[in-house]
């Protein structure tokens, strides 16, 4: 395999969040795509509107299949905070879009 078809063939990583203020025991979250990510952060929502948009786009099956579509934000939005937040920074740390993070990538 080569350079090219080794990079263009990274596998979506999915972790686990424990969800105990739902009623499933988990979600999956999923490693975001460069353009979802970049979707993102050209978006002009706030920071709260953020949150809960990355988990509509992250949350997952455990195969990795989305599984809110991006017109089911504003009931994404309409959830308890403390069930939310949880799975956001799980998002977040996920995809290496924390503070921590980002000092990491420019240390390096």
């Amino acid at each position: 395999m080569g350079l090219k078809e080794a990079i263009l063939g990274a596998k979506t990583k999915l972790r686990r969040v424990e969800t105990p203020t739902l009623d499933c025991d988990c979600v999956w979250v999923r490693t975001l795509t460069a353009a979802e990510v970049m979707t993102m952060r050209d978006s002009d929502e706030g920071d709260e509107q953020w949150a809960w948009r990355l988990c509509v786009m992250a949350i997952c099956d455990e195969n990795g299949g989305r599984v809110f579509e991006d017109d089911d934000a504003e009931q994404v939005a309409a959830l308890p905070y403390q069930a939310v937040a949880p799975i956001a920074t799980a998002v977040m740390e996920h995809n290496g879009l924390t503070q921590g993070a980002a000092e990491e990538t420019a240390k390096n």
